[in-house]
């Protein structure tokens, strides 16, 4: 599918992928009625903790400047004790184009267009990592880098597009934990989905994923790891 650039108000391609990415993550699609009242008001939501809140600026920016609407922010306490930071703005109009453009809020499910770009795709990826994912660095002898994205249901198409963009293996593991909400605990269902970052897919992080990680934490810990991989390349070549 070929992206339509008239979509977009004042934006990049990219960081509408990133939005995406974002979207499908923390952030979520709502339709509310009203009291005595027919009329239906859908909104695009997302909240986040005080760690997120880079994620959720850029979030705020690029659906000022797509959708050409302020929306609304605020923060309030959540069930913990923690201050939450919301982001909301009416979406009704717009629906026919998140259907034209392939944009599904219940799980990580990449469009077509993005899985078609690499560009695209690693910024929508960054978006997925800030949103539901961790970055981490195992072993102290021999580092490895690894990314793992937490989603409530098993993501075909997104662990396919990992495993033939970023040429490498994927482990995926179902969980079962326990959640609490106030009073109420529950059992939960999901899956991890892990990869790693090697030779094979270093100049695809560089290029189009770790620049596009708003939340600085996560993006230093791919960026320290791609600083570590090329010396080791470098000193093997004056080996």
């Amino acid at each position: 599918m070929e992206f339509n650039k008239s979509y977009l108000n004042g934006s990049t391609i990219k960081d509408f992928a990133y939005w995406i990415g974002v979207a499908q993550t923390d952030g979520y699609f709502q339709i509310q009625k009203t009291k005595d009242s027919k009329i239906k008001s859908s909104s695009i939501v997302l909240g986040v903790g005080e760690k997120s809140l880079p994620m959720l600026n850029k979030f705020m920016k690029i659906s000022r400047d797509v959708f050409g609407l302020s929306g609304h922010f605020y923060s309030r306490p959540n069930h913990i004790g923690t201050i939450t930071y919301v982001y909301t703005f009416g979406c009704k109009r717009f629906i026919n184009n998140f259907e034209t453009l392939q944009l599904d809020f219940k799980q990580v499910n990449p469009p077509d267009w993005v899985v078609e770009n690499d560009e695209l795709f690693g910024a929508y990826l960054a978006g997925v990592i800030d949103g539901d994912g961790d970055t981490r660095i195992s072993r102290i002898k021999y580092p490895q880098g690894y990314i793992r994205i937490y989603s409530g249901h098993r993501i075909d198409k997104f662990i396919n597009s990992i495993k033939r963009l970023l040429n490498c293996g994927v482990f995926i593991e179902k969980r079962v934990r326990i959640r609490k909400i106030w009073d109420y605990e529950f059992l939960s269902h999901c899956f991890t989905i892990e990869f790693q970052i090697t030779y094979k897919n270093l100049d695809f992080f560089k290029k189009y994923v770790a620049d596009n990680i708003a939340v600085d934490y996560k993006r230093k810990v791919i960026e320290n790891y791609i600083k570590y991989k090329e010396e080791k390349l470098n000193s093997k070549s004056f080996a």
